[in-house]
């Protein structure tokens, strides 16, 4: 009987617990540690110790700028007091009734406080590799170029596209606020959180912080609360937008077809008008989600260097 219960005893069980709660941080995985909780007692009062977790939301949430971000799966973060490291992946948050299906080549970036300070977006139809055309000389040449260009734009770009396009993006600002605020949401209920990404499901865009950056947004939101609020009214949004028929991307040698560039900045009306150049080095900052080769970085920096006479501005309050 003794060598019987022995043969059936499990391994696992003689693991401490230390050893257990690390093999726990190695799965990431929400659901996976959902159902690791409900196998035993033992199991489900190591699982809130853990330090590191990824969460998938499966189908479309809709959450205000303002309200507090509830779902089961943010429920059980909750519990988790440990928490370190979290990565969310997430739907649209958005309501829209998009016109055409969802191009893959399109990105978002996002400056931020504890708000979005500004915004850049970048989309295009489709992407081929491609040999750049011969030099030409200048001068003549650029008349010509600017007929090309012109006669070009009536063809591929039409007003319609757009203001489709401008609208995507519009969009795609709205949305980013509202992941931005599961973010400042994760970092309020979680205090030993040292480093939190939110990624969207089709690869377009990412909020990341980390380290100092978090206590810093901790520090930010305090004084939110102690300042009285700031009028709405007195908040503009600059609007810089340029299309294109084509963009030659000579690092790269793709062609970029009918690229569209729209850049959105917070501008409060008490405070000093910032130059181009300021809002040029907030355009070419950080990085594109899953932009390894550096191409719409790339494509941000052609448009600025070759075709920023052809960007429009515009104020929105």
């Amino acid at each position: 009987m003794d060598i019987s219960k022995h043969q059936h005893k499990n391994n696992f069980d003689q693991l401490p617990d230390d050893i257990v709660l690390f093999i726990f941080n190695k799965l990431w995985g929400a659901q996976w540690l959902c159902r690791c909780s409900v196998v035993s007692k033992r199991f489900a009062s190591i699982v809130p110790h853990i330090n590191n977790v990824s969460v998938t939301l499966s189908r479309y949430h809709a959450w205000s700028i303002e309200e507090e971000v509830t779902s089961p799966v943010f429920n059980y973060l909750v519990g988790l007091k440990e928490l370190m490291h979290l990565h969310i992946e997430t739907h649209f948050c958005c309501a829209v009734d998009w016109k055409h299906s969802w191009s893959p080549h399109l990105k978002w970036k996002v400056n931020f406080n504890t708000n979005v300070r500004s915004f850049t977006f970048l989309m295009a139809n489709f992407l081929i590799r491609a040999e750049l055309p011969p030099a030409e000389d200048e001068g003549e040449d650029e008349e010509k170029e600017d007929e090309e260009e012109e006669i070009q734009n009536e063809m591929y770009i039409r007003q319609d596209a757009e203001l489709d396009r401008f609208n995507m993006a519009l969009a795609c600002f709205a949305d980013s606020r509202m992941k931005l605020n599961i973010v400042l949401d994760m970092i309020k209920k979680h205090q030993m959180l040292r480093g939190i990404m939110l990624t969207d499901t089709m690869k377009e865009g990412k909020i990341v912080v980390f380290g100092n950056q978090i206590a810093e947004l901790r520090n930010l939101e305090r004084a939110k609360l102690s300042t009285p609020e700031v009028d709405s009214d007195g908040v503009e949004f600059l609007v810089k937008c340029c299309h294109l028929p084509s963009l030659h991307l000579p690092k790269s040698k793709l062609l970029m077809n009918s690229p569209s560039l729209l850049y959105i900045r917070c501008v409060n009306s008490s405070s000093d008008d910032e130059g181009d150049d300021v809002i040029d080095e907030d355009m070419l900052a950080g990085s594109y989600d899953d932009d390894k080769e550096g191409v719409y970085s790339e494509a941000v920096e052609e448009i600025l260097a070759k075709h920023k006479n052809k960007m429009s501005t515009a104020w929105v309050t």
